[in-house]
């Protein structure tokens, strides 16, 4: 069990589904990080997979707090956006 939004999370689990079916394999993980650079500068992007037992704004919070001081100790880039976004939450745990 999985929660999807609206429409947009009905075509995508489809699509997911169809995916499985047609190469007998698990869908692949959605969870990554994508950045655009602007010259000593990035924005960045994460999207998560949730356990379900965390809450999704804490996550969030906590994620757009961590990101700018580990992407300049790593790099020097000073991070202007870190947007979040929480792409499925894993509800199985809840279930057992």
């Amino acid at each position: 069990m999985h929660l999807q939004p609206r429409l947009w999370g009905l075509v995508q689990q489809l699509s997911q589904q169809m995916w499985e079916h047609a190469t007998g394999r698990p869908y692949p993980d959605t969870a990554g990080v994508d950045a655009t650079l602007d010259g000593d500068t990035a924005a960045v992007e994460v999207a998560l997979v949730l356990h379900g037992h965390y809450s999704a704004t804490s996550v969030a919070d906590a994620v757009q707090r961590a990101v700018p001081p580990a992407v300049a100790a790593a790099t020097g880039l000073t991070v202007t956006t870190v947007t979040v976004r929480i792409t499925d939450i894993d509800l199985a745990p809840l279930l057992a």
